[in-house]
């Protein structure tokens, strides 16, 4: 499989395949490439033949027909006019026939020797399609028509041949797209606007009560009541069970941090600003009442625009695939380095777009150099 799969081994064969159909196309006179046409093509049929063979196995008669043709052909090169001819002779038996239980003797002798009612088979030989196929000797080029199409597709597969079997498999997706539904492609991104929202959450810290069953009571609560509630066992296996048992079910108190506000502030492009912390820094021990301010945390949303459709994504996830080794980091929160780098980005960025058939909802992966997380 590696000797299939070295970009080597492809080069060859794409070469020697090309030079074969070079050769194989040109006049053996004036040495001019793709200059012989198809003059005049007779075809001369010798009719069919009917005989009777045994089944040895079971000896049982069989209808057996043979046709015989003569096939000529002439080519003439539109350059320096030589002409070509090549002839073929052939006797191939049809694909039909029967077993009679009777005697083959007397079977010819009752002229049933000709009848064969499978003859509506004949459709079914595969030479009789390769002659009604029209310009067969060009069926040599389309391999070579679906490689220059991949490189017009894309070019990237001359800068990164290693990864030929990735651009063949979006290449194959392009050409199915019309029969199937337009689910995944490929498409230049132009980078409209960053969008990005930060929060700050303040704490105070405070005695609140909670209830909760007994084996999962905090270290630091109080427990200020025990009652015995009606509890359902818990199952392992995927079964649906109504069974109870009493346990305890406590009320209990605990001092913690509790939010109280959470401020918030928003914009686009850079820079990104934090809300303000309105309390002073928290140290030293806690006491009821005082309050805190919480690291901020930020979110990022990216506004891009299919050059091609002018279709628009909002998105506040991304994912990207390195261009040198196609590694695939998964769709996930916009982080802030992704952030920076895509902002600053002018030109069109090559991405591959994935739509959901359950949410719709755009994926976008971006083709980078490296991945910027």
């Amino acid at each position: 499989m590696d000797l299939f799969n070295s970009p080597e081994f492809a080069g060859v064969v794409a070469v020697v395949f090309i030079v074969l159909v070079i050769w194989a196309n040109r006049c053996s006179k004036c040495g001019k490439l793709f200059t012989c046409k198809i003059r005049s093509r007779t075809l001369t049929s010798e009719g069919y033949t009917h005989s009777w063979e045994v089944d040895e196995k079971t000896q049982r008669g069989k209808s057996v027909s043979r046709y015989t043709y003569n096939y000529d052909v002439t080519y003439v090169c539109s350059k320096c006019g030589y002409e070509y001819s090549a002839s073929t002779s052939s006797s191939y038996r049809l694909p039909c026939g029967y077993f009679s239980d009777e005697n083959p003797a007397d079977a010819a002798k009752n002229g049933r020797g000709c009848f064969n009612p499978l003859t509506w088979l004949g459709w079914l030989n595969p030479v009789a399609w390769w002659r009604w196929i029209p310009g067969k000797r060009y069926l040599l080029l389309l391999p070579v028509f679906f490689f220059i199409g991949m490189i017009a597709f894309d070019s990237e597969v001359l800068f990164y041949p290693t990864h030929w079997q990735d651009f063949l498999e979006d290449y194959v997706e392009f050409l199915l797209e019309p029969l199937s539904p337009r689910e995944n492609w490929r498409a230049q991104l132009q980078f409209v606007e960053g969008r990005w929202q930060t929060q700050r959450r303040i704490s105070e810290f405070r005695r609140v009560e909670y209830e909760t069953w007994e084996d999962s009571l905090p270290e630091n609560a109080t427990v200020v009541e025990k009652t015995t509630k009606q509890r359902l066992l818990q199952s392992y296996y995927y079964t649906y069970s109504t069974a109870t048992k009493p346990d305890t079910w406590v009320r209990y108190s605990i001092d913690t941090w509790v939010p109280v506000e959470t401020l918030t502030a928003s914009g686009t492009g850079l820079p990104i600003a934090y809300p303000d912390s309105p309390v002073a820094t928290f140290s030293g021990e806690a006491v009821y009442g005082v309050q805190r301010s919480e690291e901020p945390s930020v979110t990022y949303s990216l506004v891009f625009k299919e050059i091609e459709s002018e279709r628009i994504y909002w998105v506040e996830t991304i994912g990207f695939i390195r261009k040198e080794d196609r590694y695939f980091a998964w769709q996930r929160e916009i982080s802030e380095t992704a952030y920076h780098t895509l902002t600053k980005s002018s030109q069109p960025l090559p991405a591959r777009v994935y739509y959901d058939s359950y949410d719709k909802a755009p994926h976008i992966y971006i083709y980078v150099d490296d991945v910027p997380y």
